[in-house]
């Protein structure tokens, strides 16, 4: 296993070595998928990079996936995602096979935060751009805090303390670096690797639009809940409306846990994943979604 992936790693870099001529991007698209303002936060890095080259940036925030829609008329993309079981968030997924539009060859990059090993969740992208006709040429990925309550256990001081350790400083230098290099079209980031175990492919039995909608269950605690309407307003899949001054929840999830992280009171919950652990109060609060204009699109308080 370890050969064969050894190969078809060194095939991928030839692929990449091959291409034929290039030239700068004049004008970059990134479609950033980040619920917790981790992943947009690691995307500004790479994006203040591609700017100082003079490349014009379009940020299309992919939050509330059944509206989402996006004119990508750049001459270069760039698809960031956190990790979600060793694999993008199923409604990005599900976006890319199905509406992301044929690239021509164009340049593609790929950016993803995770608060451990990400493992082939590149590979996934890389197979789906080629096929679309984009031109992966590079990836970048940050270690980032850890924003699922199920796994912070313990006091909250000592994960105050942690979730300021990443991402290192030295690591959002080099995204920066990697983005002015992908915008002056020189070689960019990190290689397409090839691990030997496809532990994608369990995140994707475990985690898609008809295993999460039975799976996994939102209720708010009564004595906290204020009936703010936060949750409701954040929630990717809308899945959440107010009944009787509290949420509640109907079709699936995206199991982006952002309404247990931005109830302001710790009244949600997710049925068995986070009632025993902590919620990640994001870092970055500005870079979260807040609400869904008209037309669909995600608005935040560093963006709209």
């Amino acid at each position: 296993a370890v050969v064969a992936a050894t190969a078809l790693t060194l095939a991928l870099a030839a692929l990449n070595l091959t291409a034929g001529a290039r030239t700068p991007p004049h004008a970059v698209d990134v479609v950033v998928n980040s619920a917790s303002g981790n992943t947009m936060h690691l995307t500004q890095q790479f994006v203040d990079g591609v700017q100082s080259t003079g490349a014009r940036v379009t940020v299309h925030r992919f939050h509330y996936y059944r509206d989402f829609r996006a004119e990508l008329t750049g001459d270069a993309l760039v698809v960031a995602f956190p990790i979600y079981g060793f694999k993008p968030p199923w409604p990005m997924l599900a976006w890319l096979l199905r509406d992301l539009p044929r690239g021509g060859g164009r340049p593609a990059y790929v950016l993803y935060s995770a608060a451990g090993g990400p493992e082939n969740a590149h590979l996934l992208l890389w197979l789906i751009l080629r096929c679309k006709g984009w031109r992966p040429v590079g990836r970048s990925w940050g270690v980032y805090p850890l924003n699922v309550a199920t796994f912070r256990w313990g006091p909250r001081a000592l994960w105050r303390f942690l979730d300021r350790l990443v991402p290192l400083p030295t690591d959002a230098a080099a995204v920066r670096a990697h983005g002015a290099a992908f915008g002056r079209d020189e070689p960019a980031g990190y290689p397409f690797l090839i691990w030997p175990l496809p532990l994608f492919i369990g995140g994707i039995l475990i985690d898609n639009k008809w295993v999460d909608t039975p799976l996994y269950r939102n209720y708010a605690w009564r004595r906290r809940c204020n009936g703010c309407g936060i949750c409701v307003a954040f929630c990717p899949a809308q899945r959440l409306y107010l009944k009787d001054g509290r949420p509640r929840a109907r079709g699936t999830c995206t199991l982006c846990l952002g309404c247990i992280n931005v109830c302001p009171r710790r009244a949600m919950e997710l049925r068995f994943w986070s009632e025993y652990g902590r919620p990640y109060p994001p870092r970055w609060p500005k870079l979260v979604v807040r609400r869904r204009a008209p037309d669909g699109r995600a608005v935040w308080p560093g963006g709209s």
